[in-house]
Protein backbone atom coordinates (compact mmCIF):
# COMPACT_ATOMS: atom_id res chain seq x y z
CA UNK A 1 0.00 0.00 0.00
CA UNK A 2 1.06 3.76 -0.56
CA UNK A 3 2.24 6.10 2.08
CA UNK A 4 0.32 8.94 0.71
CA UNK A 5 -2.80 10.15 2.18
CA UNK A 6 -6.04 9.63 0.21
CA UNK A 7 -6.42 12.03 -3.03
CA UNK A 8 -10.74 11.82 -1.81
CA UNK A 9 -12.14 12.00 1.80
CA UNK A 10 -15.12 9.27 1.26
CA UNK A 11 -18.41 10.93 1.77
CA UNK A 12 -21.79 11.52 0.83
CA UNK A 13 -22.28 12.91 -2.76
CA UNK A 14 -24.30 14.82 -4.61
CA UNK A 15 -25.02 13.64 -8.01
CA UNK A 16 -23.00 16.82 -9.59
CA UNK A 17 -19.95 15.84 -7.30
CA UNK A 18 -19.99 12.12 -8.65
CA UNK A 19 -19.77 13.27 -11.90
CA UNK A 20 -17.15 16.00 -10.87
CA UNK A 21 -15.08 13.27 -9.01
CA UNK A 22 -15.67 10.86 -11.55
CA UNK A 23 -14.39 12.79 -14.39
CA UNK A 24 -10.79 14.02 -11.79
CA UNK A 25 -10.07 10.31 -11.49
CA UNK A 26 -10.49 9.66 -15.00
CA UNK A 27 -8.35 12.47 -16.15
CA UNK A 28 -5.96 11.43 -13.75
CA UNK A 29 -5.47 7.80 -14.76
CA UNK A 30 -6.78 7.87 -18.52
CA UNK A 31 -3.93 6.31 -19.43
CA UNK A 32 -3.88 3.28 -17.00
CA UNK A 33 -7.82 3.00 -17.28
CA UNK A 34 -8.15 3.18 -20.80
CA UNK A 35 -5.14 0.92 -21.40
CA UNK A 36 -7.36 -1.78 -19.53
CA UNK A 37 -10.02 -1.54 -21.61
CA UNK A 38 -8.03 -1.14 -25.07
CA UNK A 39 -6.56 -4.90 -24.79
CA UNK A 40 -10.15 -6.40 -25.00
CA UNK A 41 -11.72 -4.01 -27.00
CA UNK A 42 -9.59 -3.03 -29.68
CA UNK A 43 -9.63 -6.84 -30.50
CA UNK A 44 -12.85 -7.17 -30.07
CA UNK A 45 -14.01 -4.22 -32.70
CA UNK A 46 -11.39 -5.34 -34.94
CA UNK A 47 -12.92 -8.96 -34.62
CA UNK A 48 -16.35 -7.35 -35.47
CA UNK A 49 -15.12 -5.13 -38.06
CA UNK A 50 -13.51 -8.43 -40.15
CA UNK A 51 -16.93 -10.82 -39.56
CA UNK A 52 -19.61 -7.62 -40.56
CA UNK A 53 -17.01 -6.02 -43.49
CA UNK A 54 -18.84 -8.09 -46.24
CA UNK A 55 -22.07 -7.17 -45.37
CA UNK A 56 -21.55 -3.41 -44.56
CA UNK A 57 -20.11 -2.99 -47.55
CA UNK A 58 -22.52 -4.45 -49.47
CA UNK A 59 -25.32 -2.27 -47.61
CA UNK A 60 -22.56 0.72 -48.64
CA UNK A 61 -22.54 0.36 -51.91
CA UNK A 62 -26.21 0.21 -52.80
CA UNK A 63 -26.81 3.07 -50.60
CA UNK A 64 -24.11 4.81 -52.78
CA UNK A 65 -25.61 3.72 -56.00
CA UNK A 66 -28.92 5.32 -54.57
CA UNK A 67 -27.80 8.28 -53.67
CA UNK A 68 -25.83 8.17 -57.16
CA UNK A 69 -29.08 7.61 -59.18
CA UNK A 70 -31.93 8.80 -57.03
CA UNK A 71 -34.70 8.58 -59.42
CA UNK A 72 -33.28 4.89 -60.32
CA UNK A 73 -35.09 1.73 -59.24
CA UNK A 74 -33.19 0.49 -56.10
CA UNK A 75 -30.89 -2.18 -57.11
CA UNK A 76 -32.20 -5.71 -55.88
CA UNK A 77 -29.87 -7.40 -53.08
CA UNK A 78 -28.06 -10.52 -54.39
CA UNK A 79 -29.15 -13.46 -52.11
CA UNK A 80 -26.00 -15.47 -52.92
CA UNK A 81 -23.67 -12.61 -51.86
CA UNK A 82 -25.64 -12.39 -49.07
CA UNK A 83 -25.65 -15.63 -47.92
CA UNK A 84 -22.09 -16.11 -48.58
CA UNK A 85 -20.82 -12.73 -46.40
CA UNK A 86 -23.08 -14.14 -43.43
CA UNK A 87 -21.48 -17.02 -43.82
CA UNK A 88 -17.81 -16.08 -44.08
CA UNK A 89 -18.48 -13.43 -40.87
CA UNK A 90 -19.94 -16.59 -38.34
CA UNK A 91 -16.17 -17.20 -37.13
CA UNK A 92 -15.76 -14.12 -36.57
CA UNK A 93 -18.36 -12.95 -34.49
CA UNK A 94 -18.42 -16.03 -32.68
CA UNK A 95 -14.52 -15.18 -31.51
CA UNK A 96 -16.18 -11.28 -30.69
CA UNK A 97 -18.65 -12.96 -28.76
CA UNK A 98 -16.54 -15.03 -26.72
CA UNK A 99 -13.70 -12.41 -25.86
CA UNK A 100 -16.91 -10.10 -24.86
CA UNK A 101 -18.00 -13.07 -22.30
CA UNK A 102 -14.94 -14.31 -21.00
CA UNK A 103 -12.63 -11.22 -21.73
CA UNK A 104 -14.65 -8.13 -21.44
CA UNK A 105 -15.89 -8.54 -16.91
CA UNK A 106 -11.99 -8.89 -16.59
CA UNK A 107 -11.30 -5.78 -18.33
CA UNK A 108 -14.01 -4.09 -16.72
CA UNK A 109 -13.00 -5.22 -13.25
CA UNK A 110 -9.69 -4.41 -13.77
CA UNK A 111 -10.81 -0.69 -14.10
CA UNK A 112 -13.08 -0.25 -10.99
CA UNK A 113 -10.00 -1.69 -9.03
CA UNK A 114 -7.94 0.90 -10.28
CA UNK A 115 -10.76 3.76 -9.42
CA UNK A 116 -10.72 1.86 -6.00
CA UNK A 117 -6.85 2.01 -5.55
CA UNK A 118 -6.91 5.94 -7.36
CA UNK A 119 -9.06 6.48 -4.04
CA UNK A 120 -6.85 5.39 -1.95
CA UNK A 121 -3.71 8.20 -3.25
CA UNK A 122 -2.12 4.91 -4.94
CA UNK A 123 -0.11 5.15 -8.31
CA UNK A 124 -2.01 2.65 -10.25
CA UNK A 125 -0.65 -0.09 -13.03
CA UNK A 126 -1.93 -1.97 -15.60
CA UNK A 127 -0.37 -4.71 -13.99
CA UNK A 128 -1.70 -4.22 -10.75
CA UNK A 129 -5.39 -3.45 -11.67
CA UNK A 130 -5.64 -6.81 -13.72
CA UNK A 131 -3.78 -8.82 -10.40
CA UNK A 132 -7.21 -7.56 -8.48
CA UNK A 133 -9.23 -8.48 -11.20
CA UNK A 134 -7.65 -11.67 -11.61
CA UNK A 135 -7.38 -12.55 -7.69
CA UNK A 136 -11.82 -12.81 -8.03
CA UNK A 137 -11.35 -14.85 -11.62
CA UNK A 138 -13.52 -17.64 -10.57
CA UNK A 139 -15.65 -15.29 -9.35
CA UNK A 140 -16.15 -13.10 -12.06
CA UNK A 141 -16.96 -15.32 -14.76
CA UNK A 142 -19.34 -17.47 -12.75
CA UNK A 143 -21.18 -13.72 -11.94
CA UNK A 144 -20.76 -12.72 -16.17
CA UNK A 145 -22.54 -16.44 -16.32
CA UNK A 146 -25.34 -15.30 -14.09
CA UNK A 147 -25.74 -11.99 -15.98
CA UNK A 148 -25.69 -13.97 -19.30
CA UNK A 149 -28.82 -16.36 -17.84
CA UNK A 150 -30.25 -13.08 -17.01
CA UNK A 151 -30.22 -11.05 -20.25
CA UNK A 152 -31.50 -14.16 -21.85
CA UNK A 153 -35.12 -14.27 -19.55
CA UNK A 154 -34.99 -10.24 -20.30
CA UNK A 155 -34.39 -10.79 -23.59
CA UNK A 156 -37.67 -13.16 -23.95
CA UNK A 157 -39.73 -10.79 -21.86
CA UNK A 158 -39.03 -7.73 -23.73
CA UNK A 159 -40.36 -9.54 -27.34
CA UNK A 160 -43.27 -10.60 -25.40
CA UNK A 161 -43.70 -6.70 -24.54
CA UNK A 162 -42.44 -5.82 -27.99
CA UNK A 163 -45.67 -7.67 -29.30
CA UNK A 164 -47.89 -6.46 -26.58
CA UNK A 165 -46.91 -2.85 -27.89
CA UNK A 166 -47.38 -3.28 -31.31
CA UNK A 167 -51.03 -4.06 -30.88
CA UNK A 168 -51.08 -1.24 -28.81
CA UNK A 169 -49.68 1.17 -31.09
CA UNK A 170 -51.99 -0.62 -33.95
CA UNK A 171 -55.38 0.73 -31.66
CA UNK A 172 -53.61 3.99 -31.01
CA UNK A 173 -52.92 4.50 -34.59
CA UNK A 174 -56.65 3.85 -35.49
CA UNK A 175 -57.37 6.18 -32.78
CA UNK A 176 -54.93 9.02 -34.05
CA UNK A 177 -56.43 8.44 -37.39
CA UNK A 178 -60.10 9.66 -36.22
CA UNK A 179 -59.01 11.36 -33.31
CA UNK A 180 -55.61 13.26 -34.16
CA UNK A 181 -55.36 15.57 -31.38
CA UNK A 182 -56.44 12.43 -29.02
CA UNK A 183 -53.13 11.18 -30.45
CA UNK A 184 -50.57 13.91 -30.43
CA UNK A 185 -51.82 14.31 -26.19
CA UNK A 186 -50.99 10.49 -26.26
CA UNK A 187 -47.47 11.02 -27.30
CA UNK A 188 -46.84 14.22 -25.35
CA UNK A 189 -48.11 12.97 -22.53
CA UNK A 190 -47.43 9.30 -21.86
CA UNK A 191 -45.59 7.92 -25.30
CA UNK A 192 -42.01 10.23 -25.08
CA UNK A 193 -42.00 10.34 -21.63
CA UNK A 194 -42.34 6.37 -21.29
CA UNK A 195 -39.72 6.11 -23.88
CA UNK A 196 -36.97 8.59 -22.08
CA UNK A 197 -38.05 6.57 -19.07
CA UNK A 198 -37.05 3.07 -20.18
CA UNK A 199 -33.78 4.74 -22.35
CA UNK A 200 -32.64 5.81 -18.24
CA UNK A 201 -34.03 2.85 -16.87
CA UNK A 202 -31.75 0.50 -19.44
CA UNK A 203 -29.05 3.26 -18.28
CA UNK A 204 -29.65 2.21 -14.48
CA UNK A 205 -29.60 -1.57 -15.37
CA UNK A 206 -25.84 -0.85 -16.80
CA UNK A 207 -24.91 0.29 -13.83
CA UNK A 208 -26.50 -2.29 -11.94
CA UNK A 209 -24.19 -4.90 -13.93
CA UNK A 210 -20.89 -2.70 -13.48
CA UNK A 211 -21.56 -2.21 -9.34
CA UNK A 212 -22.58 -6.27 -9.46
CA UNK A 213 -18.67 -6.17 -10.50
CA UNK A 214 -17.44 -3.63 -8.30
CA UNK A 215 -19.18 -6.10 -4.85
CA UNK A 216 -17.15 -9.06 -6.49
CA UNK A 217 -13.95 -7.26 -6.56
CA UNK A 218 -14.02 -5.04 -4.43
CA UNK A 219 -16.13 -6.65 -0.98
CA UNK A 220 -15.12 -10.11 -2.29
CA UNK A 221 -18.89 -11.37 -1.66
CA UNK A 222 -19.84 -14.98 -3.93
CA UNK A 223 -21.41 -13.83 -7.49
CA UNK A 224 -25.20 -14.16 -6.00
CA UNK A 225 -25.05 -12.05 -3.07
CA UNK A 226 -23.33 -9.56 -5.99
CA UNK A 227 -25.76 -9.73 -8.39
CA UNK A 228 -28.48 -8.65 -5.91
CA UNK A 229 -26.34 -6.06 -4.14
CA UNK A 230 -25.96 -4.51 -7.74
CA UNK A 231 -30.35 -4.10 -7.79
CA UNK A 232 -30.44 -3.04 -4.10
CA UNK A 233 -28.10 0.15 -4.60
CA UNK A 234 -29.89 0.66 -7.27
CA UNK A 235 -33.58 0.20 -7.57
CA UNK A 236 -34.30 0.40 -3.82
CA UNK A 237 -35.81 3.41 -1.52
CA UNK A 238 -33.39 6.30 -1.01
CA UNK A 239 -31.12 5.02 -3.84
CA UNK A 240 -33.76 4.92 -7.28
CA UNK A 241 -33.83 8.78 -7.73
CA UNK A 242 -29.49 9.32 -7.46
CA UNK A 243 -29.05 6.47 -9.43
CA UNK A 244 -31.78 7.81 -12.31
CA UNK A 245 -30.20 11.17 -11.92
CA UNK A 246 -26.92 9.82 -12.54
CA UNK A 247 -28.12 7.58 -15.67
CA UNK A 248 -29.43 10.97 -16.67
CA UNK A 249 -26.11 12.63 -16.93
CA UNK A 250 -24.47 9.60 -18.27
CA UNK A 251 -26.87 9.96 -21.66
CA UNK A 252 -26.40 13.02 -21.76
CA UNK A 253 -22.54 12.45 -21.57
CA UNK A 254 -23.03 9.91 -24.48
CA UNK A 255 -24.82 12.09 -26.71
CA UNK A 256 -22.63 14.73 -26.39
CA UNK A 257 -19.90 12.11 -27.14
CA UNK A 258 -21.51 10.56 -29.99
CA UNK A 259 -21.92 14.57 -31.43
CA UNK A 260 -18.56 15.40 -31.27
CA UNK A 261 -17.13 12.16 -32.77
CA UNK A 262 -20.06 11.99 -35.50
CA UNK A 263 -19.02 15.50 -36.21
CA UNK A 264 -15.83 14.33 -36.56
CA UNK A 265 -16.80 11.37 -38.88
CA UNK A 266 -18.63 13.28 -41.15
CA UNK A 267 -15.63 16.32 -41.62
CA UNK A 268 -13.21 13.38 -42.49
CA UNK A 269 -15.68 12.10 -44.65
CA UNK A 270 -16.78 15.85 -46.48
CA UNK A 271 -12.70 16.61 -46.85
CA UNK A 272 -11.06 13.34 -47.70
CA UNK A 273 -14.09 11.88 -49.61
CA UNK A 274 -13.14 8.08 -48.90
CA UNK A 275 -13.78 5.39 -50.62
CA UNK A 276 -16.73 2.74 -50.11
CA UNK A 277 -14.19 0.20 -49.12
CA UNK A 278 -12.82 2.69 -46.71
CA UNK A 279 -16.15 3.89 -45.09
CA UNK A 280 -16.61 0.77 -43.07
CA UNK A 281 -13.06 0.89 -41.12
CA UNK A 282 -13.67 4.85 -40.67
CA UNK A 283 -17.13 3.76 -39.38
CA UNK A 284 -15.46 0.65 -36.45
CA UNK A 285 -12.67 3.08 -36.16
CA UNK A 286 -14.98 5.86 -35.00
CA UNK A 287 -17.09 3.39 -32.87
CA UNK A 288 -13.74 1.58 -30.92
CA UNK A 289 -12.85 5.40 -30.52
CA UNK A 290 -16.00 5.97 -28.29
CA UNK A 291 -15.59 3.36 -26.43
CA UNK A 292 -12.38 3.26 -25.06
CA UNK A 293 -12.59 7.00 -24.27
CA UNK A 294 -16.32 6.54 -22.59
CA UNK A 295 -16.32 3.42 -21.09
CA UNK A 296 -13.38 3.82 -18.55
CA UNK A 297 -15.16 7.67 -17.85
CA UNK A 298 -18.52 5.67 -17.02
CA UNK A 299 -17.00 3.11 -14.83
CA UNK A 300 -15.07 6.14 -13.05
CA UNK A 301 -18.67 7.77 -12.57
CA UNK A 302 -20.48 4.64 -11.23
CA UNK A 303 -17.50 3.86 -8.55
CA UNK A 304 -18.24 7.50 -7.58
CA UNK A 305 -21.92 6.38 -7.03
CA UNK A 306 -21.09 2.71 -5.77
CA UNK A 307 -19.04 4.95 -2.60
CA UNK A 308 -21.91 6.91 -2.14
CA UNK A 309 -24.23 4.41 -2.14
CA UNK A 310 -22.09 1.93 0.68
CA UNK A 311 -21.29 5.47 2.65
CA UNK A 312 -24.94 5.74 2.80
CA UNK A 313 -25.58 2.43 3.85
CA UNK A 314 -23.30 1.00 5.51
CA UNK A 315 -21.18 3.64 7.08
CA UNK A 316 -18.50 2.65 4.31
CA UNK A 317 -14.33 5.00 4.74
CA UNK A 318 -11.60 4.21 3.41
CA UNK A 319 -10.53 2.12 6.25
CA UNK A 320 -13.06 -0.45 4.78
CA UNK A 321 -11.64 -0.13 1.05
CA UNK A 322 -8.08 -0.24 2.15
CA UNK A 323 -8.58 -3.85 4.21
CA UNK A 324 -10.72 -4.80 1.02
CA UNK A 325 -8.23 -4.10 -1.62
CA UNK A 326 -5.74 -5.58 0.67
CA UNK A 327 -7.37 -8.63 0.37
CA UNK A 328 -8.82 -8.84 3.83
CA UNK A 329 -12.63 -9.26 2.35
CA UNK A 330 -16.10 -7.69 3.12
CA UNK A 331 -15.73 -5.87 6.17
CA UNK A 332 -18.67 -4.90 8.70
CA UNK A 333 -19.67 -1.75 8.44
CA UNK A 334 -18.76 0.43 11.09
CA UNK A 335 -21.92 2.84 11.79
CA UNK A 336 -25.80 2.40 10.70
CA UNK A 337 -27.02 3.95 7.40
Amino acid sequence: MSSEAPSVNLRPMSVGEMLDRGFTVYLKNILVLTGALVVVIIPTMLLQYLGSRDMLGFDISMMTSALKNPTAPPPQPDMNQLTSAYISSLPFMGLSLLLTVIALPFANAAVIAGVSRSYLGERISLAECYRDAFRRWGHVLLLAILWIVALLGAYIALVLFMVVLIFVMAALGAVGARFPAVFAALMAIVIIPGFIWLLLTAQQLYMTWALSFAAVIVEAVDPMKAFTSGFARVFTKGGYWRSFGVAAAVIGIIFALEIILGGLGVAVYLIFKPSPDAIAPLFYGIITLMQVIFTPLLFSIIAMYYYDARIRREGFDLEHLARQLAGGGAAQPIAEA
